[in-house]
């Protein structure tokens, strides 16, 4: 417990933590360790912080992503061994700790810096502890007086009750980034990790990205990132990391989601068996609070947003945010300890805002483009998963694991003649030089992407025979244009016009997708 200060003496400035996540413990793990530096003893004399939190456990095991780089900066900044002991852990678990494994390491670290946890729900609904009640509670304790400070740090997550009880009018800014689905498999033999050509592979099963890592717990999660659609019929299932919802095959045949039907189909095969559940769906989204201080003149006392209640980022970037706010925070405080005047004091809390405002416009633009490289990613593996063409077909091939058999029809010999009429149409542009036959091959490649998708939608089978005339066609251009590059006849006509072919199957690919789908949907109908 933090020491009671002697009789006749109280403190210069009190604070209240409410909530004993990540956010809240670090900012009191970091007060106090610098609060040891600039006054020795009489730190928690001269500066008590209580620590509250609703419940004493929480069941959350899923893994962080923490980057590195801000708890390397703290570790610089506070330089203590007893930080340094956590910088180590995190270090053993490659900055992606279990959440409560953090928080055991983290309460460990707040006892050894003389706090403790105390639980108690602060607020001012029923059957709350409001603010106003703990500050007389430490007044009849003779912690505080009248001349105290009082400072409430509202660490209570992104659905802060403390934010609002303070926050009146002002709104956080909110703005989604990506969709995602967290899937759980269950079973013997599971990768620790996988190797970068196994995500490939398996993100072109799924036709997604994917993100996959083992939990201590004999389970393996795998994020999937989603489209808006994909996502809405997911979501539908509500599924939470307390009831995950199980992936069985009569579920899915009411769902209309092929991706989920081959993940399925992908993650149970194995040599032993393994069970798919959904373990929960949510928004990479970010949520800002345009302001973090506020006053309250009937306790008194003035508030500060911390963590997810002020500043929420997705993309790992949000334990970096808080790591660098609790520093500011548990600076701004001790500033405070040593300041008597109330302006003064009052410039200091500005200055968190500030700097807080620099961290999150920083955070905000690594956001931005993470978002925009996951966009730009998925979308590359959701075609590489369609295209027919041979290095990412024959060398980084993605197994279907769903077997059905193949049929000559009518699709298999459309994609056939088109395939050979490209391919003629760019042999008679390097025997004769003409322009026109370039067109013409151009032309037909395109329109053998939107042939080819039309067999993908419209025809069933595994269209194992149509992936293989074009496989065969690219291979066959890709060939000829080295003779011609080694020729020195036509370099243009070489490896670029390969490139080039490859391009226009592409757009032909989308000009389908563009056209056709958008005509489904109108008369309501979807590609399954």
């Amino acid at each position: 417990m933090t020491p009671t200060p002697a009789l006749g003496t109280t403190a210069r400035l009190a604070t209240i933590v409410v909530g004993a996540g990540p956010a809240g413990l670090m900012f009191t793990i970091l007060g106090r360790l610098l609060a040891d530096r600039a006054h020795g003893s009489a730190g928690p004399t001269l500066w008590p912080i209580r620590v509250y939190d609703k419940r004493a456990t929480y069941a959350r095991t899923h893994r962080l992503r923490m980057a590195p780089e801000a708890y390397r900066d703290l570790q610089r900044s506070i330089d203590d061994p007893r930080f340094d002991d956590l910088i180590n852990f995190l270090d053993e678990e490659d900055f992606a700790p279990e959440v409560n494994v953090l928080e055991e390491h983290l309460l460990e670290l707040l006892r050894r810096v003389g706090c403790e946890r105390e639980i108690a729900t602060i607020g001012n609904s029923a059957g709350e502890i409001s603010v106003a009640t703990l500050r007389e509670r430490l007044r009849l304790q003779g912690i505080v007086d009248e001349n105290t400070a009082l400072t409430v740090v509202a660490a209570d997550s992104v659905h802060s009750g403390i934010r609002e009880w303070v926050r009146g009018e002002v709104r956080p800014m909110r703005h989604a980034h990506e969709q995602l689905a967290r899937i759980r498999v269950v079973g013997e033999g599971l990768p620790y990790r996988l190797t970068p050509a196994d995500k490939i592979r398996l993100s072109k099963v799924l036709g997604s990205i994917v993100d996959y890592r083992l939990n201590r717990n004999g389970f393996a999660e795998v994020d999937l990132f989603l489209t808006p659609d994909e996502f809405q019929i997911v979501e539908q299932l509500r599924a939470t990391p307390r009831k995950p919802v199980p992936l069985r095959h009569e579920l899915l045949s009411q769902l209309r989601a092929p991706l989920f039907r081959a993940l399925v189909a992908h993650l149970e095969s194995g040599p032993a068996p393994r069970e798919v559940l959904v373990q929960s769906t949510f928004r990479l989204e970010h949520s800002v609070m345009p302001k973090l201080t506020f006053e309250r003149a009937e306790v008194p006392c003035h508030a500060f947003l911390l963590g997810d209640a002020g500043i929420s980022l997705p993309f790992q970037r949000g334990m970096s945010c808080l790591a660098r706010c609790a520093l500011s925070l548990a600076k701004v405080h001790i500033a405070m300890v040593s300041e008597p005047d109330a302006d003064v004091r009052k410039c200091l809390m500005v200055s968190y805002e500030k700097e807080a405002s620099a961290v999150v416009k920083s955070e905000l633009a690594v956001v931005r483009n993470r978002a925009q490289v996951v966009r730009a990613l998925r979308e590359i593996v959701r075609v590489s998963a369609l295209l027919p063409f041979p290095i990412q077909s024959w060398w980084l091939r993605a197994q279907d694991s769903i077997s059905i058999g193949d049929r000559l029809s009518v699709w298999f010999f459309l994609n056939l003649i088109v395939a050979t009429l490209a391919l003629a149409a760019s042999g008679a542009a390097w025997v004769r030089g003409s322009h026109w036959p370039l067109a013409a091959a151009f032309a037909l490649q395109t329109m053998g992407g939107a042939t080819y998708h039309a067999a993908l939608a419209f025809d069933g089978g595994s269209h194992r025979l149509v992936r293989r005339i074009w496989e065969i066609q690219i291979a066959a251009i890709l060939v000829a244009g080295f003779v011609v590059t080694l020729q020195a006849r036509a370099v243009t006509l070489g490896l670029i016009w390969w490139l080039a072919l490859g391009g226009a199957f592409v757009i032909g690919l989308y000009a389908f997708e563009q056209i056709v789908t958008r005509w489904f949907k109108r008369a309501g109908l979807t590609f399954d």
